[in-house]
């Protein structure tokens, strides 16, 4: 635990005011530092909740939902509680009266089985956050096909060009699903019109804009929503009406397994869920690039604490001690997280000269051009795309089995089992064994060929899912 400031450290103590408790609380989380008794100040404060009614219960409810699911406790940190133990960590949730009527299914005036208007091709309406970076291959095919008649809302830039007061904030989502006459507010009924022209609702990311579309009822309508990852450590899977989903799509096993744990209500017993991973990047390196007296592996996306770049440092000095030439590079942004930004600096100060920062590129795949070995190093993953843009580059693929994840399948449910590794020697002796069969490259004929299949595969499971 990181220091604490002693007036902040004195208010968090189990005694005096309870709003004083949990705001200095939540001022505490939101300087990076997960204070003593969390659990406990989120306990009373759910308690509180249980006590009142009306405006008073849901000012309550928006506290322990912001402490409940702060970044700091389960992004800016390499594990979090939810993974670690999904029953504990969401039991005083669950045990609060208050909160289980805030995320009870509303329901819908018809059932999602009903026939549904057809107008010629079906309508298919795609509602995103401005984010559509894994979702634009597969709508490159759609349009291809032709299949369906396309519209994209791009729901916060048409709440403000509208002028509406959408409610897109966490503390103003937890109110609105508080409100059983929501759907009379101005901005749902904007948001129906523009949801009734669709035969089916694809909701890119399960985030605020998910629980938006499922406060207002569907009837028929088909809505289908796809969570890629960090969603699942936040509070907007709870938010999100079980009754008006008929589909919920992972982008991989292992996630749709966690996501069966922490919020059964979308993807547990009973729930019709399916996975559409991204599409893969097909390539054809160009031998050129490859560097025959360098030696580098390769990180993406290296600043988020899952990530755990000190698990792919260790291999780094592993592997110099027998052969110097190893370096590492690091693509994408710096970490923000403190913690783990000193994690790493304490890391890499046994190799200060061996790791090369690129930052954030648009272009992975170039920037891999060259690159030995892509390591996976993370604890968990939803699916590590930077992993597949390595493998096409030509990288050798070394994929640590993401320990926090193994519970629900690890790495081995996603990538072939001889990419996988338990342990920083197993990752060394599987870059040796490559060595010495003289470095092929992986993304040879038979790797893009099993690329090229994955992504047929997603793209049915994806045309399925939309044309019902």
């Amino acid at each position: 635990m990181r220091d604490l400031p002693g007036p902040l450290l004195r208010s968090v103590a189990r005694t005096g005011p309870l709003r004083t408790r949990a705001r200095a609380t939540l001022k505490l989380l939101g300087a990076g530092t997960i204070p003593p008794r969390l659990d406990d100040t989120i306990a009373d404060v759910l308690a509180a909740a249980d006590r009142t009614a009306g405006d008073e219960r849901v000012e309550w409810l928006v506290l322990a939902t912001s402490l409940a699911f702060h970044r700091t406790v389960h992004l800016d940190e390499v594990e979090s509680p939810i993974v670690k133990d999904p029953g504990a960590a969401l039991a005083p949730l669950l045990a609060s009266v208050a909160w289980r009527e805030l995320i009870a299914p509303a329901g819908r005036t018809q059932s999602p089985t009903a026939k549904r208007p057809r107008h010629g091709r079906p309508r298919l309406l795609v509602v995103h956050d401005g984010d559509l970076r894994f979702l634009e291959p597969l709508l490159h095919r759609l349009r291809e096909s032709n299949i369906v008649e396309l519209r994209l809302l791009d729901l916060p830039a048409w709440a403000e060009a509208s002028g509406l007061a959408a409610p897109l904030r966490l503390v103003d989502q937890v109110r609105a699903r508080a409100n059983p006459r929501v759907a009379e507010s101005p901005w749902a009924k904007a948001l129906e019109a523009e949801l009734s022209w669709a035969d089916t609702v694809w909701v890119e990311w399960c985030q605020r804009s998910a629980a938006l579309v499922t406060m207002v009822d569907p009837g028929a309508r088909r809505t289908i929503v796809r969570l890629h990852s960090f969603e699942a450590f936040t509070v907007f899977p709870h938010l999100v009406d079980p009754s008006r989903i008929d589909e919920f799509v992972t982008v991989s096993v292992p996630l749709q397994r966690l996501c069966a744990a922490v919020v059964p209500s979308l993807a547990g017993p009973g729930r019709t869920t399916a996975v559409v991973p991204p599409l893969l990047p097909v390539v054809v390196p160009d031998p050129s690039t490859r560097q025959p007296d360098a030696l580098t592996l390769a990180v993406v996306g290296w600043g988020a604490p899952a990530k755990d770049l000190p698990w792919a440092i260790d291999l780094l000095v592993h592997l110099r001690r027998t052969d110097p030439r190893w370096r590492l590079l690091l693509v994408g942004a710096t970490p923000t997280a403190p913690g783990y930004a000193a994690r790493i600096e304490a890391a890499r100060s046994a190799v200060p000269d061996a790791i090369d920062e690129l930052g954030w590129t648009d272009d992975v795949a170039g920037a891999l051009a060259g690159v030995d070995v892509i390591v996976s190093s993370s604890t968990r993953e939803s699916f590590h795309l930077g992993l597949a843009e390595g493998v096409a580059a030509g990288a050798l693929p070394v994929v640590r089995d993401w320990p926090t994840l193994q519970p629900f399948g690890g790495a081995a449910a996603v990538w072939p089992t001889d990419w996988v590794v338990g342990d920083v020697p197993a990752a060394a002796d599987r870059i040796a064994a490559w060595i010495s069969s003289g470095r092929p490259r992986p993304a040879e004929p038979a790797a893009r060929q099993q690329f090229a299949e994955r992504n047929d595969l997603a793209w049915e499971t994806f045309a399925e899912l939309i044309t019902g």
